[in-house]
């Protein structure tokens, strides 16, 4: 059994491994398919709780966990890559449904009321997904600064090199 565990995380490391060196790096897995996954494991694993999601809750825990990120994972690929979508919008959305349901996941291990967790979720859901536009778009804002500040520079050092040009053009 102790070979099987230790199989199944060189596994899930070499797996992970693979899922942050991919072609684009803006679909990798984030916050919201950590909370998800892990919390997911330790439901399972720890608490006596059953997955209820069809295409997770064939195999052990770990299966479950790592399920979760390759259905995720494969969400995000399919949408970039098949229906050329927008990588922010998609992980956007995808990490915000992630951290929704390890809210979910929290609450019903905590034993919560299932409509304060079904609102938490929501909630959480919803606010991971504004602070991750609010940061995407000072994060823009930066760059076209930068970019700008960058365009002003080298019109100047261009502006002011020209009066020395013409200068020695007119010399001899």
């Amino acid at each position: 059994m102790k070979k099987i565990t230790l199989a199944s995380c060189v596994f899930s490391l070499l797996f992970l491994s693979g899922c942050a060196s991919v072609r684009n790096s803006e679909i990798s897995p984030g916050l919201g398919t950590a909370l998800d996954a892990t919390t997911t494991y330790y439901g399972l694993e720890y608490a006596g709780a059953t997955e209820v999601n069809p295409l997770l809750s064939w195999g052990n825990p770990l299966t479950a966990a790592l399920g979760s990120i390759a259905l995720k994972q494969g969400i995000k690929y399919a949408a970039v890559n098949y229906m050329h979508a927008d990588p922010f919008t998609v992980d956007s959305n995808v990490e915000s449904a992630g951290v929704a349901a390890g809210v979910w996941n929290i609450g019903t291990l905590a034993g919560v009321n299932p409509f304060l967790g079904i609102a938490a979720a929501i909630a959480s859901g919803y606010g991971y997904y504004k602070y991750r536009v609010h940061a995407h778009a000072i994060e823009q804002a930066k760059y076209r600064r930068h970019a700008a500040n960058e365009v002003e520079a080298q019109q100047r050092e261009q502006n002011q090199r020209t009066p020395l040009l013409t200068a020695q053009a007119e010399a001899p």
